[in-house]
């Protein structure tokens, strides 16, 4: 049988890692933000998304796994932040399917009148666990800020945006 205390010291250690990294980042004063943008073009068709680089008078630069992309203002119609619903549904529900794995695991005693095997515990609370997390990842995606900036390549309203980068 495994230790309730390795389960407690597991939950709490998980627990902790969700809730620094948005403590850390509250404070923040808005510039160098890490939001995710997606640029539209005149067309409104995506030329592009990723994390914001740099902004600078004339040009935007996004970087997404590691390549960095520019785009000038002028072919810029619409920028938007904000990642899709399903990207928060997906990592809420990886997140809940982990968590749930190592309870299942973790609590297994297939001695007990209801026992199951480390490997049904796995599947069981992997599955419950998936489940939720993407129910919450799904509340979330709802209730996140979302924010448009219309630029359709005029310099006003690149300055607007540029100011709040």
């Amino acid at each position: 049988m495994k230790s309730p205390i390795l389960l407690l010291k597991t939950i709490a250690l998980v627990t902790l890692g969700v809730f620094i990294n948005p403590i850390a980042h509250s404070q923040s004063d808005g510039k160098g933000r890490k939001d995710f943008f997606r640029i539209y073009d005149l067309k409104k068709k995506k030329i592009g998304k990723g994390h914001i680089n740099f902004v600078n008078d004339s040009l935007i630069g996004l970087r997404l796994n590691g390549k960095l992309k520019q785009f000038k203002f002028t072919d810029i119609g619409v920028i938007k932040t904000k990642r899709s619903g399903g990207h928060s549904v997906l990592i809420g529900s990886a997140f809940g399917a982990s968590l749930g794995i190592l309870i299942g695991v973790a609590s297994a005693n297939p001695d007990k009148l209801f026992g199951y095997t480390a490997t049904e515990g796995a599947i069981g609370f992997g599955t419950l666990g998936a489940v939720g997390g993407g129910a919450v990842g799904g509340v979330a995606a709802g209730t996140r800020r979302a924010e448009t900036f219309i630029i359709n390549g005029k310099l006003e309203n690149w300055k607007i945006f540029k100011e709040q980068f």
